[in-house]
């Protein structure tokens, strides 16, 4: 279940975490160890993310606009604050979605290899 679904049954005293399926503690749940940290789950990282896409072949001025839209959207205090407050994760700077993709693509391979998942 992800954080953002997971943060009302947590602060109500409903769920109890046990941990999160990142390489690294969230702020919003500074107490909750990572699986990440343990030993044996070292590296371990199974968190999702969000990106904005748009069809292939959009005029470069118009990527250009959109990417500044949301990164002005993204540093907005408020808005900033109502995504943290839900357990989002919010990068501060720009990232390399393709290397991004790449690296997720290359994970989850693995793990559909190492579980034997045919369809």
């Amino acid at each position: 279940m992800s954080t953002t679904a997971t943060i009302p049954f947590l602060q109500s005293g409903r769920l109890t975490a046990l941990g999160v399926t990142s390489s690294k503690r969230v702020d919003i749940l500074p107490n909750v160890p990572a699986l990440g940290e343990h030993p044996l789950l070292k590296g371990y990282d199974l968190s999702g993310w969000f990106a904005l896409m748009a069809p292939k072949g959009l005029p470069a001025p118009l990527v250009a606009q959109l990417k500044q839209a949301l990164q002005e959207t993204l540093q907005d205090p408020v808005v900033r604050k109502k995504l943290e407050d839900g357990g989002f994760v919010v990068p501060r700077a720009t990232q390399d979605l393709s290397r991004l993709m790449a690296e997720e693509t290359t994970k989850y391979a693995k793990l559909v290899q190492f579980a034997k998942i045919t369809e």
